[in-house]
């Protein structure tokens, strides 16, 4: 058995990369683009990971409650996550009143 000449094996992999300088859309990836899904809206009630909030809390909800809360949070210009702290605060704060 012969040695594998592994430089030969780069080169030949670095040249069909390097030959690809073009940037242009081959059939494969326009059709990649195609079935790419669209970027989210930014209005989607969701925002990107921060603000030291990482622990999911998952639950199921109906559609009609989500709906409801989305559009809630979108009319205040909260995120879904900020408008559900801000309600279970309420309930706290208005429990505690009728306890005293």
């Amino acid at each position: 058995m012969g040695k594998l000449d592994v430089s030969s094996v780069f080169g030949n992999v670095k040249r069909h990369f390097d030959a690809d300088t073009d940037n242009v859309a081959t059939p494969a990836s326009a059709e990649r683009t195609a079935l790419e899904k669209p970027p989210l809206s930014p209005h989607d009630g969701r925002v990107a990971r921060g603000k030291g909030k990482n622990v999911p809390l998952n639950f199921r909800v109906t559609l009609t409650f989500k709906q409801r809360f989305l559009t809630a949070a979108q009319a205040r210009n909260m995120t879904m996550t900020d408008l559900l702290e801000l309600a279970f605060e309420t309930l706290e704060a208005k429990e505690k009143g009728k306890q005293k």
